[in-house]
């Protein structure tokens, strides 16, 4: 599981990153996909690379790739999440 935020910063309980960690799921904070290959129609691994995420400008994503951290992982699935939330301003 990569996310954009650092450790510390993802926007998960405490207890959801214990038992993802728990379950075997790998949890890499501060990353983000750059790739995501096929082979014969299926995925089949996804690259990733250390982001620097000071966050939002003008409510844009601000964003580089740490140069060197770049990492290729095997996979047969990708579930992309945006963890957005609601906004209830009343």
């Amino acid at each position: 599981m990569t996310c954009l935020e650092g450790e510390g910063k993802m926007l998960a309980h405490d207890w959801e990153v214990r038992d993802c960690r728990d379950e075997g799921i790998d949890v890499m904070p501060g990353r983000n996909f750059l790739e995501i290959t096929n082979k014969d129609g299926k995925v089949n691994r996804s690259a990733d690379g250390k982001r620097e995420f000071p966050g939002f400008v003008d409510g844009k994503i601000d964003m580089d790739v740490i140069a060197g951290t770049e990492t290729v992982v095997p996979c047969d699935i990708v579930i992309y999440a945006i963890s957005q939330r609601p906004d209830m301003p009343f």
